[in-house]
């Protein structure tokens, strides 16, 4: 099962004619998991990170396709 984890702080401030009016901080972590279907490769799943948007990339399980048989009838 695919695991999103992060930890970090984050902190926000807002300011007006040189006061501080509001400010803002969070510490903690965060985790979500999800199911993929059954076609998806577990070892193949790839994940980035990057500028606040994490993209995965889930590859499909290669299947087997059907074997054509000529059979001759006399």
């Amino acid at each position: 099962m695919p695991t999103e984890k992060r930890r970090g702080n984050t902190e926000e401030k807002e300011e007006k004619d040189g006061k501080l009016i509001r400010q803002e901080r969070h510490t903690g972590s965060y985790m979500r998991q999800f199911t993929v279907g059954a076609d998806v490769a577990p070892d193949a799943i790839d994940a980035k990170f990057e500028n606040g948007v994490l993209s995965l990339e889930l590859k499909k399980v290669e299947t087997s396709k059907p074997k054509k048989l000529e059979i001759k009838v006399n």
